[in-house]
């Protein structure tokens, strides 16, 4: 006679993932920060607290209040703003009174705590849909260390907040195995526009979410009334939501509506088939700089060349092991004839994907709104004991080795060991900065960029230094960077301040740790800036050959840099 389990053997699974989520954050942190300084900047500018914004002039876009209204992230801003009008008594126990730490500090523990609600609600959905607690285990393990959660699950950005509205909306619909509550389907229809108020790009999975319980378990039960109540909860939000932001930022007219939204891309112009492909298994696995390699190759980099060889020897074989697993996963419901859950999958992903091609397919957070589709198509697929076994090896194998590789290249002694050569590089100018002097990198991609924003609470970042990258590739404001420029630098010497140029752009060609590519964007060359540099008086270096040259406030300067910011009326 079989005795009945004891009841803490039920809490058991779920207690473990929460552990092994919390053990991942303590033991990690977040190698890339993305928008999140621009966040706190356009937000405390909007709280009014002048003294921080006119100290962070490195991300001026943020500063006006336009930047607080942003179609691409509707209501994370307004967030932030109420969490740091309410909170910061609390969050300046722990990171002092400084106004940016506060208003980043509350944003990264809402994503703290979003992501617990992620993992543990994805565990339990797949608990509901396959009945085993220890495969939901297993997957969720492989969700939360994979790239893109693990890394912005960490920071201030809005990804995995949405990422959690969205496992919410699922879990609501999907518990009940095709008969959910009138209650359960509005819940996921408001859930969908949380996700969507936070960052736009989820309106690309909400049809998939809503007709999951529909495509999955047929129109039997209270599928079709479901849906419609989902989908007008969603509709009747979103254009409450939407409609009552542009009314506050003085969007009125369809032409006022269609350049608010066009705002959100900030003028990038990135796309193509290769990014996306490229893109999507760095969402999942980190490949370091790897991405650069394949632009290097793509491209044919004359300056650091990398050759096919170079590829399988140092990377392609993550890629191979990628797209073998999601076809596995593929052939698995082909195979399994799991056709509902396939198209299902189809129906989630598909228009994410298109849309990656069309706009930054490269970026790693660019596929997180698919991650519960592709984790609950996985744990399907091992849940099915009639497959193949190599089947279920093949994506357990990729994501296995994808924990490895993350858990190791985001542990907290190895980002400290790498952070360090940047460190030194920055620490050598800053003692002849003041407020408003500038530091001057060849492009956004120097690692001095990401080292200020994603480690804004390292000793060093303390203390405001303003970084100006002179290239933002593959935007509109390459048309105009001379001029930029040269504005930027005068006005920082009529207020008493110098610039401080990278000895980089003082060298005839880039080295290959410098993430630079020639031809990455075809409008501008290294050649560009060596000539354009090579021509100013320079004065005293710091930091040695990879240091900062200061640009002396000479009348041939002056003269160079009026005769280029006078070409601004020309474009």
């Amino acid at each position: 006679m079989n005795q009945p389990r004891p009841s803490y053997h039920r809490f058991l699974p779920p207690l473990l993932v929460i552990a092994l989520y919390v053990s991942a954050l303590a033991f990690t942190n977040a190698h890339y920060m993305a928008d999140s300084g621009g966040y706190v900047v356009s937000i405390l500018a909007y709280a009014g607290v002048e003294e921080y914004v006119a100290e962070n002039p490195v991300v001026a876009d943020y500063r006006s209040e336009n930047s607080y209204w942003d179609f691409g992230h509707l209501l994370w801003r307004p967030l932030g703003l109420l969490l740091y009008s309410v909170f910061t008594p609390v969050s300046s126990l722990v990171v002092g009174p400084d106004p940016g730490y506060n208003a980043r500090i509350l944003l990264m523990w809402v994503n703290y705590l979003a992501g617990l609600l992620s993992a543990v609600l994805l565990y339990a959905l797949i608990d509901r849909l396959t009945g085993r607690r220890w495969l939901g285990v297993l997957v969720s393990v492989l969700f939360i260390f994979s790239n893109g959660f693990l890394n912005f699950a960490q920071g201030a950005s809005s990804y995995v907040a949405g990422l959690a509205c969205v496992v919410v909306a699922l879990y609501l619909l999907l518990k009940d195995k095709g008969r959910p509550s009138s209650l359960a389907a509005i819940g996921a229809g408001l859930a969908c526009t949380a996700a969507v108020s936070v960052w736009a790009l989820y309106i690309l999975v909400v049809p998939g979410i809503i007709l999951a319980p529909l495509v999955l378990f047929g129109p039997g039960g209270t599928v079709k009334a479901s849906i419609v109540r989902a989908s007008a909860s969603f509709v009747i939000a979103s254009a409450i939501a939407f409609g009552v932001v542009m009314a506050a930022a003085g969007v009125n007219t369809p032409s006022e509506v269609l350049e608010f939204i066009a705002a959100s891309s900030h003028g990038i112009h990135t796309s193509g088939l290769a990014r996306m492909v490229f893109g999507f298994p760095r969402s999942f696995i980190h490949m370091g700089n790897d991405g650069i390699l394949f632009k290097r190759f793509l491209l044919n980099d004359p300056f650091n060349p990398v050759s096919a060889m170079d590829l399988v020897r140092l990377s392609l074989w993550k890629l191979a092991l990628f797209y073998l697993a999601s076809a596995a996963v593929v052939i698995g419901l082909l195979v399994s004839r799991s056709w509902r859950m396939l198209v299902w999958l189809a129906i989630a992903a598909l228009p994410l994907l298109l849309f990656a091609i069309k706009f930054d397919g490269g970026a790693i957070e660019r596929y997180i709104p698919i991650y519960p589709a592709i984790f609950i198509a996985l744990a399907w697929v091992l849940n099915d004991p009639k497959l193949p076994r190599l089947l279920k090896i093949v994506p357990v194998v990729f994501f296995g080795f994808a924990v490895l590789v993350n858990a190791t290249v985001m542990a907290r002694a190895v980002l400290n060991r790498q952070k360090q050569t940047t460190e030194t590089r920055i620490s050598a100018v800053i003692p002849q900065l003041n407020l408003n002097s500038w530091v001057v990198t060849s492009h956004l991609q120097d690692d001095l960029v990401n080292f200020q924003i994603s480690f804004p609470f390292e000793p060093v970042n303390y203390r405001s230094y303003h970084i100006y990258p002179l290239l933002v590739l593959n935007s509109d404001q390459i048309q105009t960077w001379r001029e930029e420029f040269a504005q930027r630098m005068l006005e920082a010497w009529d207020k008493g301040g110098d610039a401080w140029i990278s000895t980089r752009m003082f060298h005839p060609k880039p080295e290959a740790s410098w993430n630079w590519v020639e031809g990455d964007d075809p409008r501008v060359r290294w050649e560009h800036l060596h000539a354009f540099f090579t021509q100013f008086d320079t004065g005293p270096v710091a930091g040695g050959a990879d240091g900062f040259v200061r640009l002396e406030k000479s009348e041939k300067n002056r003269q160079l840099l009026n005769a280029a910011r006078s070409r601004a009326g020309s474009h």
